[in-house]
């Protein structure tokens, strides 16, 4: 069975369809390459994976789920969590992906968040950790006392949610209320990441952020085997480019960064690699410029866009090179309007805010351009009338209509009554070869209101002075973006994706009398 949709007259299935339609075909083909930290790697073939998933169905079938349930997969990178979402999908429910370690109180937040659905929730994980009706992981991996063959086809809708604090620091969540089906892409077809049918796909980050769960999804659902990394390490990273022979993989700029600094990096094989995507944060555009000697202009691709799902604009390398630190345009997928504070256009090259709206869906998707993500726990991010969303970017366009990031609106500081985005001091201060980390924040200051900090880890072979990086910065910026204090610690508080909540850490300063 086959569910039609209106997306240029192609069919789509559901990820459930897709994934026992692979199994049938190619079941010993490796559909999860999952390599481990301490080393060695496990498999799993697209046909165990629909065997285990039709199992762990009937497992949470048992428990109560069904097609108007939420279930929270609190599980790491892994088969498991693999296993629960395609068993989760099996009966049209919606998977909520989270990050198994989150404390006491922000799990309370989150399931609050979750909560205003209205859907009964379950969990795969630390059931009695969640405090919710579900499964264990144990419990999950051992069903082969249920029947492995097809459950009956339902569509899930919505398919996936995620958890985000956002940039009010308190967990909200972001639910895709349209169908959870997809086109497939026909050999020979390139999708708008640069991903191609029946590649190897590396995903290096935790699959409790939307852009790695996600991807993997999508590269399973388009018969690539996907080589996932328990914890990001570059180094383990490379080897597996190497091993498998990876064609396609997705990372944040932090990673990036963190691959450069590797010593052998010149020597290490990336001869199969046939795209970079990357998305998640502003790239030094010193990274950017290493990453296309690395592989070529023609294997980078960078996307600009938001867990919101409200459009995206993409750029790849060679017209990066003629539009240097540029996130692409919208083209024929997405308008994009800089837009005042009183919802004017402004003029090119002036910031203000970022709005998106989808013209059409991209190739392979069936999202309606109109139905963006929905929140539960959280007001609606601002909209125009016609469905332009913001959530909190701010940037530009050239007179070409590139788009270009200026930060988010909640981190930008305003010193002596100059605009300072942080995220541009950050890049500057990131091309000292001294500093290995940074971040910028704006402190309190009687004289200028606002200051300009910077956090700073330190190389310890050869660490900056302050008064070399106020050089570094003068050389490269105005004077009033120049950090007017400098604090060195020996390690920021990101998480696995390299994201850091800034405002946490001013606050943390502010009670700390820094």
């Amino acid at each position: 069975m086959t569910t039609t949709t209106a997306l240029e007259g192609a069919t789509a299935v559901t990820y459930g369809q897709r994934l026992a339609m692979l199994a049938a075909s190619a079941p010993d083909k490796p559909a999860l390459i999952v390599a481990h930290q301490a080393g060695g790697e496990t498999v799993i073939g697209f046909g165990e994976l629909e065997r285990r998933s039709n199992q762990a169905a009937r497992r949470l079938a048992r428990a109560g789920v069904g097609p108007d349930s939420v279930v929270l997969v609190a599980l790491p990178n892994g088969i498991a969590h693999a296993v629960a979402s395609f068993a989760t999908w099996k009966l049209g429910a919606c998977v909520l992906t989270m990050n198994s370690t989150l404390p006491e109180h922000e799990r309370q937040l989150t399931l609050a968040a979750a909560r205003e659905s209205g859907r009964e929730l379950f969990v795969v994980g630390d059931t009695q950790e969640w405090a919710l009706p579900g499964i264990s992981r144990t419990e999950l991996m051992n069903a082969e006392q249920y029947s492995a063959d097809a459950l009956p086809v339902v569509v899930p809708r919505p398919g996936t949610a995620l958890a985000t604090g956002g940039s009010s620091g308190r967990p909200k969540i972001l639910v895709n209320p349209t169908p959870m089906v997809a086109v497939p892409l026909e050999p020979g077809e390139r999708d708008i990441f640069g991903r191609e049918p029946h590649g190897t796909a590396l995903v290096a980050s935790p699959m409790y952020h939307a852009m790695p769960f996600l991807q993997t999804y999508q590269n399973l659902f388009h018969d690539c085997t996907v080589v996932l990394l328990e914890r990001f390490d570059a180094r383990l990273a490379m080897e597996m480019i190497e091993r498998h022979r990876v064609t396609w993989m997705v990372m944040v700029p932090t990673q990036m960064q963190r691959f450069l600094r590797v010593p052998d990096l010149d020597s290490r094989d990336f001869s199969s690699v046939k795209t970079l995507y990357h998305a998640g944060a502003v790239c030094p555009q010193w990274v950017k410029r290493r990453w296309l000697e690395l592989l070529g202009p023609d294997q980078v691709v960078e996307a600009f866009g938001s867990s919101e799902s409200a459009g995206g604009t993409f750029i790849w390398g060679q017209d990066w090179l003629a539009h240097p630190g540029s996130v692409g345009r919208g083209g024929e997928l997405t308008e994009v309007r800089i837009l005042d504070d009183e919802g004017a256009p402004v003029a090119p090259g002036e910031v203000g805010n970022i709005y998106l709206r989808w013209l059409r869906p991209p190739a392979g998707f069936t999202q309606n351009p109109d139905d963006n993500y929905a929140y539960w726990g959280a007001e609606p991010a601002t909209a125009t009338s016609d469905g332009a969303v913001c959530v909190g970017d701010l940037g530009w366009l050239d007179e070409d209509g590139y788009l270009f990031i200026a930060d988010r609106r909640v981190d930008l500081i305003i010193t002596g009554g100059q605009n300072v985005y942080p995220a541009e001091v950050e890049v500057a201060l990131s091309e000292h070869p001294g500093v290995l980390d940074v971040v910028v924040i704006g402190l309190p200051d009687e004289a200028w209101g606002r200051r300009v900090h910077a956090i700073v880890v330190a190389d310890p072979e050869r660490p900056p002075s302050e008064e070399q990086l106020r050089r570094h910065c003068r050389d490269r910026m105005a004077h009033y973006k120049t950090p007017k204090t400098f604090e060195y610690v020996d390690v920021l508080p990101r998480d696995d994706l390299g994201k850091i909540r800034r405002r946490q850490l001013a606050g943390e300063r502010l009670t700390s009398g820094s």
